[in-house]
């Protein structure tokens, strides 16, 4: 259960990560059409899209390695199970 929700937290992060970069491309393509000086605009959107992405990597890293060491301890028992 709490895989299924990292997964779903990661793609939800994932696209608004990616929608937040659109904006980013938007806001710089209007700036260069307009004056050279907005960079503080375009900033916003391209960090809160990147630290999306990265939040989603890292939600994605997090829940592989929980399945990999709730898979480990099931193996390690049954091990037990099968000495003792």
């Amino acid at each position: 259960m709490l895989l299924k929700i990292m997964l779903v937290l990661s793609v939800l992060l994932g696209t608004s990560g990616m929608i937040f970069l659109q904006f980013y491309a938007e806001a710089q393509e209007a700036c260069e059409r307009i004056s050279d000086q907005c960079a503080d605009v375009r900033f916003a959107w391209e960090a809160s899209g990147k630290l999306m992405l990265l939040t989603a990597i890292f939600t994605v890293i997090t829940g592989l390695m929980n399945l990999f060491v709730h898979h480990l301890k099931e193996r390690m028992s049954e091990t037990e199970r099968k000495r003792g």
